[in-house]
């Protein structure tokens, strides 16, 4: 019967493992109880858990085996694996640790690790502003021919991302410099784009470099305090003039006091009545009556009683 040789699960255990991977138990009357590997005589028909009415113990030395090389991701470990098995059909008798086998286990590695590239995201922002800002390039300068820095773009760069780790293992992964790796995808003249049409941060009329949110499906986003942008006329555009800042003009407390793409209609129809409503509260901030004339700060200044 050479189809019906079973493994235990653990050491006197009544339920094995049998050739043709069927889990098979042993009734309990059987008085087969040592010995790890036994020969399923009677058996009953049912496909899981069958029952084992008649069993035989057998040395596994009288079974013709075979040697295979296993390569497989350790979901306990997090990290990739190489074992050697020894087998009798496609039942493993003996499992022993070797060196990994890269050439097998990078395509395993690959596929259990997409799911944790979200993750990897989000946990760092500086990462995520990045992506943001290559995605809106791509969508607002599209001749640009920009690498695609999506969820799944990133998940078609694995396999070359892998190669640099220093061993296949979520936590090397985790400590992996991807900010590093997706900027190094770019060439000088798509990093000066970069720089210069989407930029990281804006020079305002104070002085100050204030710092663009950008995300997809919406306008990027200058939050500033108003005072910051006396004299200032227009919206600040970027990606070559095509795209307006939604600018967050923001009060001393930090809340927008008014949200708006047209900076000239805010100084001409709204600021007056911001003005009204804020001076008296925050008295040591600038509210003058002609904001096109006055001078930006980026702080209060000492004022005059």
């Amino acid at each position: 019967y050479p189809d019906r040789v079973a493994k235990r699960r653990k050491k006197g255990g009544s339920r094995a493992l049998m050739v043709g991977k069927r889990g098979v138990k042993l009734s309990d009357r059987s008085v087969v109880r040592k010995g790890e590997y036994f020969l399923a005589l009677e058996l009953d028909g049912q496909k899981r858990d069958g029952l084992v009415r008649q069993a035989s113990l057998i040395n596994i030395q009288s079974l013709p085996t075979i040697k295979r090389e296993e390569t497989f991701f350790d979901e306990e470990e997090k990290r990739i694996k190489t074992e050697l098995h020894l087998c009798y059909e496609d039942l493993v008798l003996k499992k022993s640790p070797t060196k990994v086998n890269l050439e097998a286990g990078l395509p395993i590695f690959v596929a259990a690790i997409k799911s944790d590239v979200p993750t990897l995201m989000r946990q760092n922002k500086d990462l995520r502003d990045f992506q943001h800002r290559c995605l809106c390039l791509r969508q607002w300068l599209p001749e640009c021919n920009f690498p695609d820095f999506s969820l799944a773009g990133i998940g078609d760069m694995l396999p070359e991302l892998v190669l640099c780790l220093p061993s296949l293992s979520t936590a090397a992964l985790q400590k992996f410099d991807l900010l590093a790796f997706l900027k190094g995808k770019l060439t000088y003249d798509q990093q000066q784009i970069l720089a210069n049409e989407i930029p990281e941060r804006i020079k305002v009329p104070s002085g100050s470099l204030i710092k663009v949110s950008y995300g997809l499906g919406r306008p990027p986003i200058l939050a500033v305090q108003l005072q910051h942008l006396f004299g200032l006329a227009d919206t600040p555009k970027i990606a070559k003039g095509r795209v307006s800042l939604l600018l967050h003009l923001l009060a001393p407390n930090g809340r927008p006091a008014q949200v708006t793409d047209n900076l000239r209609s805010f100084w001409n129809e709204t600021y007056p009545q911001v003005r009204k409503e804020l001076r008296g509260r925050y008295a040591k901030h600038a509210w003058p009556e002609d904001p096109w004339n006055a001078l930006p700060e980026s702080r209060p200044k000492k004022r005059k009683k």
